[in-house]
């Protein structure tokens, strides 16, 4: 028995063993590599990181920050994911020492310089994305030694590149992107991409590739693998057409949308072999003519067709009954912005699986008819911009499918009633700028229950807020500014907001409402924006800690707000980065805990009657603000003649206040500042040497009805306009 126990024991502790040996041994390998560490700490050093996006960076073990991860067994680093993090500077060379990199993201920042020409050394890429930067200069041909390479995304940088031979050497690359890069002198870019046998989407929109065509690539180089081609916004016309689609026999997806395409498309076009399988055919914002619609029925498999902004003539139900024809049919049509003749609203009821319907400006009269129930697929119409009239047929809330409605800019009078389960799926409705009236057609939109985004703005609707409307519990944008909305905003049976948990942006600005803002509104913690200047209220509800905690957007301008409370209550909301309590009755001092705003950006108190002394007290912490709007107030500037300001001002309004009488100092280092009035401001000085270094940034400067001694330029160099007189 003893021998047995012993026995167990011994086992145990050499499990024991095992097991605490296995942890140590695996915690050691998964610390990374020192050499990477090394390479990453010099990386961020080139780095101008404003954010602090990078200050998980310390430490022993790499593997643990913040966009890297590291092989489980060797602890290299493997993935570099930097995208959206605010980055400036420069890429250090350091990079290339991550000799077992294979996914390298630094899309998305605002880094400056060269590409590392060693990057061409990182033979383990798979994935490279340096897209949205500032990154100058040539694209190292070194790149074509990536032989893993599968993503390559240069796009939207000031590179160029006049020779691109060096990517058919990519044998193995699926994606590529150089959009808005400079290809204008790569005459080889056509027969280079058609090398490329692995390539399956390629992006080359707005590169200058139209002034480098061809006379002519080999057919049998064409592409049995590129699928996806945008080739957008490069000049491209009628003529080079057939060419540049040689370059794959398997299109599914083709942009041409903003080139130089007029008139007529060459006949071979429907005959290319490339279109056989087209399924998207961008060719927005071109100037072609009608018969461009003959070649659609032949491109049988084609389900989204964009032409807006084209020369497309005649009547919009002519070019319906051609694409009707269209063996599949198609799913999404896009004929806005062409110069139609006025007819009403043609019957597409051929088009029967259409999803996406969008007729802007395309000079459509009259009222909808009956017939568009029949479109039982759709699930979004836009029509705004016409001349349509009349009421909202019911059979439009039929469309059980539809989630998004604009009508916007019509002149739609009114709503047919809405029954229940009607729309059952709509989420967005923008009816903004009609003729709507009354108080009927607010109260039946609001029955719309699926409702996220409603839009009723510049439209004539009276009456009071129906109580319909706090029922839309997955409501994000309520916007009814522009219209004669009555009441008084007072919790009850009428105003019952609070029960908007999910909204986020509330603009009832320029109606008739009165009134205190009740305390619920601040208990909507998803709000973003609110709106409500223009209106009749008068106060505003003590306000919780921890209400509104998202709130970066408030603008109770041009109401009847006064007393000191108000400001004092909304100087609490911590998230503000603009407020805008101008035009009001406001008096007293600014309060102290306007300190507490530190994610300020622009505060506009213009035109109230606040008084007393504002201090650095006021303003220390308000390190994000740019833009300042004191003027016609009764305000004492008394900063201390050292203090520099943490923030860097573009906009200072504060005529009215009392900044003098000596010209203040502060000033000196706000070097951003666009635009400068402290007229009225009781200064009586002479103009200090360093104001003519900060008025070169200045487009408006007015320092009139002051004593400012001195001579005055008759116009300083980069203002539109200026007022300096009444000095002395």
């Amino acid at each position: 028995m003893i021998t047995m126990l012993s026995s167990n024991l011994s086992l145990f502790s050499l499990v024991t063993f095992l097991c605490i040996c296995f942890y140590v041994g695996s915690s050691h390998a998964n610390k990374c590599a020192e050499t990477d560490r090394q390479a990453l700490l010099k990386l961020k050093d080139g780095f101008i990181d404003k954010w602090n996006s990078l200050d998980s960076w310390k430490g022993e073990d790499c593997c643990k920050w913040e966009g890297i991860s590291c092989d489980n067994l060797t602890a290299h680093v493997t993935s570099l994911d930097l995208r959206h993090f605010s980055l400036k500077g420069q890429m250090d060379s350091s990079i290339c020492e991550l000799k077992h990199l294979t996914f390298f993201y630094l899309s998305h920042n605002e880094l400056e310089g060269m590409i590392p020409k060693c990057i061409g050394s990182l033979a383990q890429l798979i994935e490279l994305n340096l897209a949205w930067n500032h990154l100058l200069g040539g694209i190292p041909p070194t790149l074509r030694n990536l032989s893993n390479l599968q993503t390559l995304d240069l796009a939207y940088n000031f590179l160029l590149a006049n020779d691109l031979e060096w990517v058919s050497r990519l044998s193995t690359l699926k994606y590529l992107d150089l959009s808005h890069l400079d290809l204008s002198q790569s005459a080889n870019w056509l027969s280079s991409m058609s090398k490329i046998s692995s390539l399956s989407e390629l992006r080359l929109d707005d590169c200058g590739i139209g002034q480098v065509i061809p006379k002519s690539i080999p057919h049998n180089n064409s592409s049995t693998s590129l699928n996806t081609l945008s080739l957008s916004n490069n000049q491209l016309d009628s003529s080079t057409l057939s060419l540049v689609l040689n370059v794959s026999k398997v299109l599914t997806y083709l942009d041409l949308s903003s080139n130089s395409l007029q008139h007529n498309i060459p006949d071979g076009f429907v005959n290319m072999v490339s279109l056989s399988h087209l399924r998207s055919l961008y060719l927005s914002r071109n100037e072609l003519e009608g018969n461009i619609l003959k070649y659609i029925p032949s491109l049988f498999q084609l389900k989204e067709l964009r032409l807006e902004g084209n020369e497309l003539s005649g009547k919009p139900v002519d070019y319906i009954r051609q694409l009707c024809s269209a063996q599949d049919g198609l799913e999404v049509l896009d004929l806005s912005y062409n110069p139609f003749s006025s007819a009403p609203f043609p019957d597409f009821s051929c088009l029967s699986f259409l999803k996406t319907l969008s007729l802007r400006f395309a000079n459509i009269v009259e009222s909808l008819p009956q017939s568009v129930s029949k479109l039982a697929s759709l699930e979004e119409l836009d029509l705004s911009n016409n001349q349509l009239n009349g009421t909202l047929p019911s059979t439009v809330w039929q469309l059980s499918s539809l989630t998004t409605l604009v009508l916007s800019s019509n002149e739609l009078n009114g709503a047919d009633v809405i029954r229940e389960s009607h729309l059952s799926n709509l989420s967005h409705l923008d009816l903004r700028d009609n003729q709507l009236s009354g108080s009927q057609p607010l109260f039946e939109i609001s029955k719309l229950a699926s409702l996220e985004e409603l839009d009723l703005s510049y439209n004539q609707l009276n009456g009071t807020l129906p109580s319909t409307i706090w029922q839309l519990s997955s409501l994000r944008r309520l916007v009814l500014y522009s219209n004669k909305l009555t009441g008084v905003l007072r919790e009850g049976h009428l105003f019952e907001i609070g029960k908007l948990a999910s909204l986020e942006e509330l603009d009832l600005s320029n109606n008739q409402l009165n009134g205190t803002l009740p305390s619920t509104i601040w208990q909507l913690s998803s709000l973003r924006r609110m709106v409500l200047s223009s209106n009749k209220l008068t106060g505003v509800d003590v306000i919780r800690e921890g209400h509104l905690s998202n709130l970066s957007e408030l603008d109770i301008a041009y109401n009847q707000l006064s007393g000191s409370q108000p400001l004092f209550e909304i100087s609490k909301i911590a998230s503000l980065e603009t407020l805008d309590l101008s035009n009001n009755q406001l008096n007293g001092t600014l309060p102290y805990n306007l300190w507490g705003l530190s994610n300020l950006t622009s505060l506009s108190l213009f035109s109230n009657k606040l008084n007393g002394v504002v201090d650095e007290s006021h303003l220390s912490n308000l390190s994000q603000l740019e833009d300042l709007n004191l003027a016609g107030n009764a305000l004492t500037f008394n900063f201390n003649s050292n203090w520099v300001p943490p923030f860097q001002l573009q906009i200072l309004l504060a005529s009215s206040c009392i900044l003098g009488p000596i010209f203040p100092t502060w000033l000196k280092n706000q070097r951003e500042l666009r635009v400068l009035d402290i007229s009225r401001s009781g200064i009586s000085d002479s103009l200090p040497n360093w104001f003519w270094n900060l008025s070169s940034s200045l487009s408006y400067l007015n320092v009139s009805h002051n004593k400012i001694s001195g001579a005055f330029p008759l116009s300083l160099p980069s203002t539109k306009g200026n007022s300096m007189d009444r000095n002395v």
